[in-house]
């Protein structure tokens, strides 16, 4: 009997600390997400035996914030995860961005990585849009940042 298997992977570095996070997080150490991305996969490989042969049905990256990873950083993580685990099943693969994060050009590199589905924190929406003069400017952004991912779901 096949089993479905679903992996979360934490990405910790912010460029902030927020209150309401209750994730670990870091700040100021992003310079260390390429040996942290080999950490990763290190672990990875010590945790295959725990699913064997399960598919996997979903990845879910989230954080801290995932999307300060380089699209080089993306690169390797993903692939070295595709040599240890079965992903060629994946129903759902999630990515947890920051819309300050987001261009059309990252947003095609998560799509030709496979990520079929992209959570944007509210969190953020409230802390950069609450009561300010600066609103029109966030929803902008968030705009934005839907519209880039619309445009590389149709790559």
């Amino acid at each position: 009997m096949t089993i479905m298997a679903g992996i979360y992977v934490h990405i910790p570095f912010c460029g902030q600390r927020c209150i309401y996070c209750d994730f670990f997080s870091t700040v100021g150490l992003q310079h260390l997400a390429g040996d942290y991305v080999n950490a990763l996969l290190v672990e990875a490989r010590l945790r295959v035996a725990e699913l064997g042969k399960d598919v996997v049905r979903t990845l879910y990256v989230g954080g801290g914030t995932p999307s300060t990873l380089s699209a080089e950083q993306w690169q390797r993580l993903i692939a070295g995860l595709r040599e240890r685990f079965m992903l060629s099943e994946l129903d759902e693969f999630t990515v947890e961005v920051n819309p300050d994060d987001v261009t059309q050009a990252y947003m095609e590199n998560l799509h030709r990585l496979g990520v079929n589905r992209v959570s944007m924190c509210r969190a953020w929406w409230t802390k950069n849009c609450g009561p300010s003069t600066a609103v029109t400017r966030h929803l902008k952004q968030w705009t934005q940042s839907g519209t880039f991912m619309r445009q590389a779901s149709t790559m």
